[in-house]
Parts: C-alpha cells; structure tokens; sequence
C-alpha cells in the first residue's frame, strides 16, 4: 500500500465511521437493517449456529492474523541474526515496521483474549450503545472483533509480509551475488557450485513470486477475512450490522495509520543514515 493509497483509506474510512456513528446517535437511517437482520436471525438461526458464529467465525481470522504475525517475527529475527551487508537495511526496516504495527495493535488494533484496547473503550463509554442480547456486559459500537480482525489481517498483508518477503528476496539476491563473484574468481566452477548459484536464483525467485502473488490477491483476503468475523458477530447475535461496518471503518483507518508510520519511519531512518555518511 502507498503513501498515497494509505491517505485515501483513511479519507474514506474517516467517512464512513463518521456516518455510522452519526446515524447511531442522530439520524437513525439503518436502523431498519439492524432491527430487521437482527429479528431474522433471533428467529431463524439455531442456537447451535449463534454459538459457531459467536466463537468460531468471530475468532478465526484474528487467531489466523496471529499465527501470520508470529510466523513473519520469526522470520524477520532470524534474518536479522545473518550478517550479509545487502540484508540488514530490508531486514532491519521490517523490524521497525513490525514493532510500529504491535503498538498500533495495543493502541487501537483489538485483541479477543483481554478485552478492548483503550481506543475501542473509549469509543464504546461515549456511545454507550446497548448490544442486540445479553450475551456480553459490554456496549456494541464499534465491534471490538471486527476492528481487530481488520487490523491484524490488513497489517499482515500489506505490511509484516510484505516486509518479510522483501528481507528473504534480498537475503537470496546477495547469497547469489556472493555465488557470482566466486564463479567469476574461478577459472573453472564445479558442478556444486553452479547448482548452488541455479538454486539461489529460484529462491530469489520464489521469493519475488510469493510477493507478486500476495499483492495480486491480498484486497479479496483482508475482505474476506473482515466479512468472516463481522458476519460471525452478527449472526451471533451479539453485534448490530452497523457495529461491524464501524469496526471495519475503524480498522481500516489504523491500518492506513500505521502505513503512514512506516513510511515516515523509513525518511527519517534514510535521513539520519546520509547525515552520518557525510
């Protein structure tokens, strides 16, 4: 995601956060369709199903998010733990990017293990929105579940991975500069070392392709994993349709936020590298 991309989410998630809870407080337009889904499923969806939604459909997403986010970590501390001199700038900059998207999940991203972050507390306490049933003690606007699964996926996808497959393209492209320069300092490579240099370039391949892969298809992932946990809040009976579409919005915006961090993270991380080379 852009500079320029992450600045129109945020416009457009602005919008859309606005209105719902304008609505909620004023208006009142969709309160047909909260009303309305709200009944359909009270009485046509079986307890059983509430309770696979409310748990399962709720949850999954952001426990897979988490696996994703582990699995990048691990991923990133051991690429840091290489000393290759053309690795440490792509390695230590998914680092940073990794550490800027843990405090933004703290600050405001969700979890579903300790409650709500501080943001989607104070947002509930000023709403003050009752919830559909009594399930939960905890007012309704926004979705807690639905913000969390937005950010920890959108987060995931457009920026740990991202990061994390650049740091292992870069590892393989110097492994493979390394190969070159040996071959060219020898008059005769032996059939080791030339199958060494084919198997660098296809995992420096396989790495580029992992990424083109994860931005062709990463926009119908994120939505579906949102529209998961937001569908599993809602037949679950715990949430109104316009809570999850205010969850969204806020996730949407925190990711875009968190983009923005990254990236000014990365001009004044090059600033202060050319100021110490002069």
């Amino acid at each position: 995601m852009s500079q320029q991309d992450a600045v129109i989410l945020i416009s457009a998630a602005t919008l859309g956060f606005s209105f719902l809870a304008g609505d909620v407080i004023f208006w009142h337009s969709l309160r047909w369709l909260d009303i309305g889904i709200h009944l359909f499923i009270r009485n046509h969806v079986s307890v059983e199903l509430h309770d696979f939604a409310r748990h399962t459909m709720s949850n999954t997403p952001i426990v897979l998010g988490w696996c994703g986010w582990a699995a990048a970590a691990t991923a990133l501390v051991y690429n840091s733990n290489i000393k290759a001199s053309n690795e440490d700038s792509s390695t230590s900059t998914g680092v940073r990017h990794f550490l800027l998207s843990i405090a933004m999940y703290l600050l405001g991203g969700g979890t579903i293990l300790h409650g709500d972050p501080w943001l989607v507390k104070i947002i509930k306490e000023v709403f003050q929105r009752s919830r559909p049933t009594e399930l939960s003690s905890t007012y309704s606007f926004p979705s807690g579940h639905t913000t969390s699964a937005t950010f920890v996926i959108g987060t995931l996808l457009f920026i740990i991975l991202p990061a994390m497959l650049e740091a292992y393209s870069m590892k393989q492209a110097n492994g493979t500069g390394v190969a070159h320069a040996s071959r060219k300092s020898t008059i005769r490579s032996s059939t080791d070392s030339i199958k060494s240099i084919e198997s660098d370039g296809k995992l420096e391949h396989s790495g580029r392709s992992a990424l083109e892969i994860l931005q062709q298809n990463r926009i119908l992932l994120w939505i579906f994993c949102v529209a998961t946990t937001a569908s599993g809040r809602v037949v679950g009976d715990v949430h109104w349709s316009t809570d999850v579409m205010a969850g969204a919005c806020l996730g949407m915006g925190l990711v875009a936020v968190t983009v923005l961090a990254c990236g000014l993270s990365d001009v004044l991380v090059g600033q202060k590298e050319r100021e110490a080379r002069r």
